[in-house]
Formats: structure tokens, C-alpha cells, sequence
């Protein structure tokens, strides 16, 4: 039994907040949107913005090629690709066709990226050009020895052009595998996290009150792929912009200054809270 005073000290840390059953997918959210608000933007890439509409239509397309390449509910899906509105579209893609993504970053050593497939043994490998040639060779002829499918994002697109861009008829449950993130490997080996999409929902659901995020927010992402591939669906859950920050050395004021900017960084968070770092407080910008 708990008692009386830490159960007080839990009752104060929660807000008095009391958990209540997750009954969406995360994903299920960003489609919610796309139907309601098919023309906002979705995903800043560079000079390219694109659409909810447009991102759900391009990954219902894949979602149905997937499905059609054998995956199916909690199918783990290796995906090495440069950090892009393409990467968001193939996230969206493999949890729609039931699947579970494993990010790969093409940053890494090849030694790591081939050892993380081996462990993972995803049933199919998602690669464009970045990514085919950070694995190497080797590693995805390994891959496909073993049974993996591998699935060039660019050169197979032509596969899934006239694929229904509808919502492939599959059922999610928010107790599903939704992705397996590796660890830094700084005490050992790189292990696999396995997160469920009702373990994801309810982060989001839990912490909603605390930043009231919204449609206006531009997510600024600027972690390694692998981080970032887990980032960017909070983004989308509340109907915000992930911005692909590909060299964060250069400044972004341009972004930046057009609406609130949330930067979740690993190494300056802490207790799993979002930083505001646009607009500055008043405080600081004297």
C-alpha cells in the first residue's frame, strides 16, 4: 500500500488529473485532420510545404503497397531515409497499413545501422538513395537473405503511384506496437524500446494542458533522424507544422518568427517538458 502522504505527492503531481482509456491511434488524429482540413499545411521541407491532404493521400497509397508486401499488424518496418517530408509520409504509411516503425538513421555508421537491422529483422526495409548508401550494400542483400522486403522509396515509387488513396481497411488498436527506437548504446549494445500507440496517445493526451498546442504551432526538428522520426507524430497529433531544421547551425528566424516554434531536445529537456524557444519572453528580449 502507498502511503497516505506519497499518494498526496502523487495527487499533486498530477494535477489531480485521472487517466482515462485511450481509445485512438495517434495516427487516427492526423487523419481526423486531413479530412477536416485537407489544405493546411502538414509538413515544411525546405522551400516545400506540404498539405494534410496531400500527406495522408501519398501515405495511404504506400500503406496499401505495404499491405500488399506482407505487412500487417505489428510488422516491424526498417526505414533508412534522409530526413524529408518523405520520411513523415512513410511513418504515416506503415502505421496505417498496422505495421511499427523502426527508424535508421543515415547519419550513423554503417556498422551500427547493419547491426540494429540484424537485431530488428523487420519484415521490410524502406530506403531511398541517402539510406541505401549509408547501410551499404552488404548490409541489405544481408537483409534480403534473410527475408526482409526492401523497398526503394524513390526508384519502386511507380509500384504504389495508382494504389487507392484511400484509407487502407485495417484496424489499429491503441494497444499495437507502434515503433521500436534503439538507444545510444553508451552502457552496452543499442536496445530496442518498443512503444504502443496507446503509450504514445497517452504522453500527448497527459501533456496536452501544459503547452496548449495547436494548428499555428511549427515544430522546429533537429535531432538525428532516428529522434526525430518519434517527434514528428506529436506534431501531427495536434495539428501542427514538423519543420525539418537540416543544418540548425544556420539560423531559422524565418520560421521561427512566423508562429510558435517547439524544439524538443534531448540534451536541454528535462522531465519530458517542450521548451519554447520562439517567441523569447519578455524578460529575455530586453
Amino acid at each position: 500500500m502507498v502511503p497516505a502522504a506519497e499518494r498526496a505527492q502523487l495527487a499533486r503531481w498530477s494535477g489531480g488529473a485521472v487517466a482515462r482509456r485511450i481509445e485512438r491511434c495517434v495516427h487516427e488524429w492526423f487523419e481526423a485532420h486531413a479530412a477536416r482540413a485537407p489544405e493546411a499545411v502538414a509538413v515544411i521541407d525546405g522551400g516545400r510545404r506540404v498539405s494534410y491532404g496531400e500527406l495522408d493521400r501519398g501515405a495511404n497509397r504506400l500503406a496499401h503497397h505495404l499491405r500488399e508486401r506482407g505487412v500487417g499488424a505489428e510488422h516491424r518496418v526498417a526505414l533508412c531515409v534522409e530526413r524529408s517530408a518523405a520520411m513523415v509520409e512513410v511513418i504515416l504509411a506503415i502505421v496505417k497499413a498496422g505495421g511499427a516503425y523502426v527508424p535508421l538513421d543515415p547519419a550513423y555508421a554503417s556498422s551500427r545501422l547493419g547491426a540494429t537491422l540484424s537485431d530488428a529483422r523487420p519484415a521490410v526495409l524502406v530506403i531511398d538513395a541517402v539510406g541505401s548508401a549509408a547501410l551499404g550494400a552488404a548490409a541489405i542483400e544481408r537483409a534480403r537473405g534473410g527475408g526482409t522486403v526492401v523497398i526503394d522509396v524513390t526508384a519502386d515509387a511507380a509500384s504504389w503511384g495508382d494504389a487507392p488513396s484511400s484509407k487502407p481497411a485495417v484496424a489499429v488498436e491503441p494497444g499495437q506496437l507502434a515503433y521500436v527506437i534503439y538507444t545510444s548504446g553508451s552502457t552496452g549494445q543499442p536496445k530496442g524500446v518498443m512503444v504502443e500507440h496507446a503509450q504514445l496517445a497517452r504522453l500527448f493526451e497527459a501533456t496536452a494542458g501544459w503547452f496548449g498546442f495547436g494548428a499555428d504551432d511549427v515544430w522546429a526538428l533537429v535531432n538525428d533522424a532516428q529522434v526525430m522520426a518519434a517527434k514528428a507524430v506529436p506534431a501531427l497529433r495536434f495539428n501542427g507544422q514538423p519543420h525539418w531544421i537540416q543544418d540548425f547551425q544556420r539560423p531559422a528566424g524565418d520560421v521561427l518568427a512566423a508562429a510558435s516554434a517547439w524544439i524538443r531536445d534531448e540534451t536541454s529537456c528535462t522531465n519530458d517538458r517542450i521548451e519554447t524557444i520562439w517567441p523569447p519572453s519578455s524578460s529575455s528580449a530586453e
